[in-house]
């Protein structure tokens, strides 16, 4: 289901899941986001709440702010981060749990 979800989301209009973080031309790629999330969370730049990757990847999901990547090209003109912050309005908590399960299968 999360894949299905992914791909009829704006997700991936911008993240491309075949290639490694960081990468990708408007957002990070996430071609192994959950190896990825692991090693951010352990970042001195790192400042979000997560402790896993699952937590990391739903916190990136509703709070796009959280974490910033480096990258110019992933900040909006204010600085903050281009995702858009609606996905916890938008999403079910269902939907939510099968875009994380469905992010976490990428390493």
């Amino acid at each position: 289901m999360g894949k299905q979800l992914f791909a009829s989301l704006p997700c991936a209009s911008c993240h491309d899941v075949t290639n490694p973080f960081p990468g990708g031309v408007i957002c990070p790629n996430l071609g192994n986001i959950a190896a990825e999330a692991e090693r951010i969370i352990q970042l001195p730049a790192y400042h979000g709440s997560a402790t896993d990757a699952a937590s990391y990847i739903r916190e990136s999901i509703l709070n796009p702010n959280a974490y910033l990547v480096p990258g110019e090209a992933y900040r909006a003109a204010d600085g903050s981060s281009v995702m858009p912050k609606n996905f916890g309005k938008l999403l079910s908590p269902k939907q939510l749990d099968d875009l994380v399960a469905y992010l976490l299968t990428l390493k």
